[in-house]
């Protein structure tokens, strides 16, 4: 859904003579992949136990509600397809890789850097942040991960990092409902496993996310990694 828009604004970007590769980075070197996949799981980790936690409160106001939207979530698309399998791989291509890709691009690449010079690093962080939640079904879940992918891509000044950190996190949700399906869960209405679950994950993985967000909140003297990546370029011509 998002592939069209992201056309259009690589289109716009070279009428602007903005350089996609400058926003993109590149890969950072191999002996930080080690401690940067640590940082991609332990974010998975932690917005997964925020989801978590989002279901069972729900649950206690709505219960039937909470259980059409895990069944949603979980329900693939092809179930009404004529060729369920290809729908199935079609539908996992898009929020594994298409997903990931676009999201990142136009979320933490362009209105990032585009809102940043407007107003500041850190509005530009919580709006983006905001925006990108409230495109899906756990919103401020989704906004904890928006925000926590931008520093990720502050850290490395490359959108590959984030993109692969979602890509995972995508990745892994696909392959937890295959192999914990959500039936017993629902048919029952009972989400005390969501509780447990969630409150395991959040407590175990927020001192982390703590000192990863305080190490890393964005300077407003330094340069946002387009600029940052365009500097460095320069300097190693000259």
């Amino acid at each position: 859904m998002m592939l069209l828009p992201s056309i259009w604004i690589l289109h716009r970007c070279h009428q602007l003579s903005i350089h996609p590769k400058y926003l993109i980075g590149k890969l950072p070197s191999r002996d930080r992949w080690l401690s940067l996949c640590g940082i991609a799981i332990a974010i998975c980790l932690f917005t997964w136990g925020i989801d978590l936690l989002f279901f069972y409160s729900l649950s206690l106001i709505s219960p039937s509600l909470t259980v059409s939207l895990v069944n949603w979530l979980q329900d693939p698309p092809a179930s009404t397809s004529a060729l369920p399998v290809l729908a199935y791989l079609l539908n996992v291509i898009s929020l594994v890789v298409v997903a990931p890709v676009t999201e990142e691009f136009i979320f933490r690449g362009i209105l990032i850097h585009r809102w940043a010079m407007k107003w500041g690093i850190s509005p530009a962080i919580l709006v983006s942040a905001i925006i990108f939640g409230l495109g899906h079904i756990v919103p401020f879940g989704a906004a904890v991960f928006g925000i926590l992918m931008t520093l990720l891509y502050f850290k490395t000044r490359s959108l590959i990092v984030p993109a692969i950190a979602h890509a995972i996190n995508n990745a892994a949700t696909i392959v937890l409902e295959l192999f914990f399906p959500s039936e017993q869960i629902t048919i029952n209405y009972n989400f005390s496993e969501y509780l447990h679950w969630g409150l395991v994950l959040t407590i175990v993985t927020v001192p982390f996310m703590i000192r990863f967000v305080y190490k890393n909140w964005y300077k407003q003297q330094l340069a946002l990694p387009y600029f940052a990546n365009v500097s460095h370029r320069s300097n190693r011509v000259c």
